[in-house]
């Protein structure tokens, strides 16, 4: 009976572990139609130099401090505003963010709304293509000094005040000094794993937690090293974008 209680908690633990990094899988297969790795890109940009545009949907902060180089800068915040495309519309486009790529798929699928449909994302993110790859980067900082950047997964759950929970739903995390912005989707059960890399992070600095559009939650850094708990009114269908407060770029 010992064993087999053993047994059934081993399998309860390992289930567990394999729901919680379910966001991840929901992420690759929810863009899975755009996604384009970076040796591919490197290959097609910077060494056949195909026609194709680079646009680094973080806000014009994390842009300033560092970018793909001969990207331009069209963030999150600007691109689901648009009514109309800013670009041909056969013009080849490759979104990246950091996230790795959930927040430049919403991106893309907006502009795919508005009638672009020659548009990537990339798939491991900004961070990767420079920090794994050592790929090209510039910089269009006013200082000398590179600010800290501070990395790490944010874990947390999303139910409504029912205490059921809210899936497949977009999360957006916004630092409110800077308009930095993370995202991700919540998985079958309410849970998500955010990845965060934002710049000049202080210890008091305030975040905004927004789903469906609306602030649902206010935090501080250091609430964001525990699980989170965000309760949020209602339910929100699959294909819910956040549509965020405009704000000027820092």
């Amino acid at each position: 009976m010992k064993i087999r209680n053993c047994f059934v908690s081993c399998l309860l633990t390992f289930c567990l572990t394999l729901t919680f990094v379910q966001p991840f899988a929901a992420q690759a297969d929810e863009f899975i139609d755009l996604l384009v790795r970076a040796e591919i890109v490197k290959a097609q940009v910077f060494d056949a130099q195909e026609d194709i545009t680079l646009v680094d949907v973080r806000s014009h902060y994390e842009y300033q401090q560092n970018h793909i180089k001969g990207a331009i800068s069209k963030s999150y915040e600007d691109i689901i505003k648009l009514e109309t495309l800013p670009y041909d519309k056969d013009q080849a486009l490759i979104l990246y963010c950091g996230c790795p790529h959930h927040l430049s798929g919403l991106s893309a699928r907006h502009l795919q709304k508005l009638g672009h449909q020659n548009v990537k994302i990339l798939d491991e993110g900004y961070f990767y293509w420079k920090d794994a790859m050592g790929y090209p980067i510039s910089s269009q900082k006013t200082s000398s000094t590179d600010l800290p950047l501070t990395s790490f997964d944010i874990l947390g759950v999303l139910h409504n005040s029912k205490q059921l929970p809210i899936a497949q739903t977009n999360i957006f995390l916004i630092h409110k000094k800077t308009r930095q912005i993370e995202a991700t989707r919540t998985d079958e059960i309410g849970q998500f794993v955010m990845q965060m890399h934002f710049y000049g992070v202080d210890a008091d600095d305030a975040f905004e937690i927004v789903v469906d559009g609306k602030v649902v939650k206010n935090a501080h850094f250091s609430e964001l090293t525990e699980r989170l708990y965000v309760i949020s009114e209602g339910g929100f269908s699959d294909d819910s974008i956040a549509r965020l407060e405009s704000s000027e770029a820092y």
